[in-house]
C-alpha cells in the first residue's frame, strides 16, 4: 500500500478495551505490504481489507468467547483517519509511525459466525428425545402424521425427511398419500381421519397441490391443535395476537437461531425481503411481539421494491425469504449485521440461497445455504408434533 492508502497501522487494536503498542505486532509490516493478510496476535485473529476506494476493514474477533465482541465494523477512510479513528499517529501527519501508536479496541467480524442449524437442531432433537420419553412413561407416543397430494418431487423427498426424523426420536407416523387426480372430496376424507385420529397428535397437508385442487380449503378442515406447521389461519390469528399457539415452524427456527447465537433481537431493526405466507408475515409478527427475543422494530419488502438495499442496508438482523438466487449482495448489507438465508430455490439440481456468498465477509452472523434454516425447520416440526402430544396428555 502506498501514501494513499488506507491507515492501516491506525487502525489495528486489541480486544476488550487494551492499548496496543504496533512496534511489538508482528504482523503489522504484513498486513501493511498486502491486503487480505490474515494471522493471529495474542489469540485474536486480524484481517484487513483493501477495497477499491482504499478503505481499510479492520477485523479483530475473539477466538475463545472469554471477551464480549461487539459486532460493529470500523471502517475508515484515508481521509478521515485523524477525525474518525481515534488519535493522530506520531510523526509527521497521516501514513508516519514513527514512536508507539496506541488504538482502543473496535470489533468487527469479517468472517461471519454461522448460525448453525444442524448444531441447534441436534440440541432441539435431545431435549424432545428427554420429553418423549417422559410421555413414554404415560403411554402416550407422539405422532406425526403428513398428507401428500399429487408426484411432486421435492415434496416426496421433504415428506420423506420428516418421516425419517419422527423414527429417529422414537416417534408414530403416519402417511397417507392420494393421486393427483384425486378429488377435492377424498382429500376432505383423510382430512377428516387424521383429526379422529388419537395416534396423530399433529399432521401437515403438504403444499403445492396438484392444479384443480384447493389446497386453502384443504389446510382449513384441520384441527387448528393438530396444526404441525403453525399455518392454519386460526393459529395464524393467535400469533397476531400474541396468544399461545402452534408457532410457523421455519419463523420459529429462525427466531432460535438468532437467540442461541447471542443476536440480540429487542429493539433492532430487523429487514425481511419476503412476505410469503410460510416465513415472511408470521415471522414478521412473531419478532415484533413483546416477548423475550423479540420487540423488534420489523420491515418486511419484496420484490416489488424497486430500491431494497435502502432498506436492508438499515437492518441490524436480514433475513432473505425471496426465494430470488443471490438477491442479496454484499453492497446490500449494513457490516456486522445478522443475515438469515432463509430463501432458496433450485437451480437445474443445485439449491441455491437468496444469500451471495460475498455477504459472509460483511455480515457478522449468517446461516449457511445448507445446514442453516432447513434442519430448523424440520426439528421444528417435531417440537410441534410432541408440544401436542403434551396437551393430549394433561
Amino acid at each position: 500500500m502506498g501514501s494513499d492508502g488506507p491507515d492501516v497501522l491506525g487502525l489495528v487494536a486489541l480486544a476488550a478495551g487494551g492499548d496496543v503498542e504496533l512496534d511489538d505486532l508482528p504482523l503489522v509490516q504484513r498486513l501493511v505490504a498486502g491486503a487480505g493478510d490474515v494471522g493471529e496476535v495474542d489469540e485474536h485473529v486480524v484481517a484487513v481489507l483493501a477495497g477499491d476506494e482504499a478503505v481499510a476493514l479492520l477485523v479483530v474477533e475473539e477466538l475463545h468467547g472469554a471477551l464480549h465482541v461487539d459486532h460493529t465494523l470500523f471502517r475508515c477512510e484515508p481521509t478521515l483517519v485523524a477525525d474518525s479513528c481515534g488519535d493522530q499517529p506520531t510523526g509527521e501527519g497521516p501514513g508516519t509511525h514513527s514512536g508507539v501508536v496506541r488504538r482502543r479496541a473496535t470489533l468487527a467480524a469479517m468472517s461471519a459466525i454461522t448460525l448453525d442449524g444442524e448444531l441447534l437442531a441436534a440440541e432441539v432433537k435431545e431435549d424432545l428425545a428427554t420429553r418423549i420419553a417422559s410421555l413414554a412413561e404415560r403411554g402416550v407416543v407422539p405422532g406425526l402424521g403428513t398428507i401428500l397430494v399429487g408426484d411432486d418431487g421435492p415434496s416426496q423427498r421433504y415428506v420423506a425427511m420428516k418421516h425419517r426424523d419422527s423414527e429417529a426420536l422414537g416417534m408414530h407416523s403416519r402417511e397417507a398419500v392420494l393421486p393427483a387426480d384425486t378429488s377435492q372430496a377424498d382429500i376432505a376424507a383423510v382430512v377428516d381421519d387424521f383429526n379422529a385420529d388419537p395416534t396423530v397428535h399433529a399432521y401437515i397437508i403438504q403444499y403445492p397441490f396438484p392444479e384443480g385442487l384447493d389446497y386453502e380449503e384443504a389446510l382449513m378442515r384441520v384441527r387448528p391443535d393438530k396444526d404441525a406447521d403453525g399455518l392454519h389461519p386460526v393459529n395464524l390469528g393467535r400469533l397476531v395476537q400474541g396468544v399461545d399457539a402452534p408457532l410457523a415452524c421455519t419463523p420459529a427456527g429462525i427466531q432460535m437461531l438468532l437467540e442461541r447465537f447471542d443476536v440480540p433481537i429487542a429493539g433492532q431493526h430487523v429487514v425481511i425481503v419476503g412476505r410469503g405466507l410460510t416465513i415472511g408475515r408470521p415471522l414478521a409478527n412473531l419478532l415484533s411481539l413483546k416477548r423475550p427475543n423479540a420487540n423488534a422494530a420489523v420491515t418486511v419488502v419484496h420484490t416489488g421494491v424497486a430500491d431494497i438495499g435502502a432498506y436492508t442496508r438499515q437492518a441490524d438482523i436480514l433475513v432473505a425469504a425471496a426465494g430470488a438466487p443471490g438477491m442479496i449482495t454484499a453492497d446490500m448489507v449494513k457490516p456486522g449485521a445478522a443475515v438469515v438465508a432463509a430463501g432458496v430455490s433450485f437451480e437445474g439440481k443445485k439449491l441455491v440461497s437468496d444469500v451471495a456468498d460475498e455477504v459472509a465477509a460483511v455480515a457478522g452472523w449468517l446461516s449457511p445455504r445448507i445446514g442453516g434454516v432447513g434442519p430448523m425447520t424440520r426439528a421444528l416440526l417435531m417440537a410441534n408434533t410432541v408440544a401436542a402430544a403434551e396437551r393430549s396428555a394433561r
